[in-house]
């Protein structure tokens, strides 16, 4: 990838200078590169801050429905007890009214007297 410079030290100086300068120039493309990657992490950043800013508000309000949704389970488990002793209430109201009309229908059989 990159060549040994140490093997081929120019003879003159202006070799030397003309090698710093062909340095210099791949230490700027070098420099680019990175300036482009830098300012693409910086922006990759920022979309993960935001992200991650979006990602906290969603987490809040999916705590928010499940306290919603828990309050109305609640809401529904008391109202299922409201329920359920009513229906409890209305069978035996049922039952004592059923035993009355057991107890009056011997009274209200007419008796068979055609002998």
């Amino acid at each position: 990838m990159s060549e040994d410079l140490t093997k081929k030290t120019p003879d003159t100086e202006s070799d030397r200078l003309t090698l710093i300068r062909n340095i210099v120039k791949k230490l700027d493309k070098h420099e680019t590169i990175l300036t482009l990657i830098l300012d693409r992490l910086d922006k990759l950043t920022s979309r993960a801050e935001a992200s991650q800013i979006r990602l906290y508000a969603i987490d809040a309000r999916l705590e928010s429905l499940e306290r919603t949704i828990k309050r109305s389970v609640d809401n529904l488990e008391s109202g299922q007890t409201v329920f359920n002793d009513a229906i409890r209430k209305i069978n035996i109201g049922f039952l004592d009214v059923n035993e009355r009309l057991q107890r009056l229908e011997p009274q209200n059989k007419p008796t068979n007297s055609s002998t």
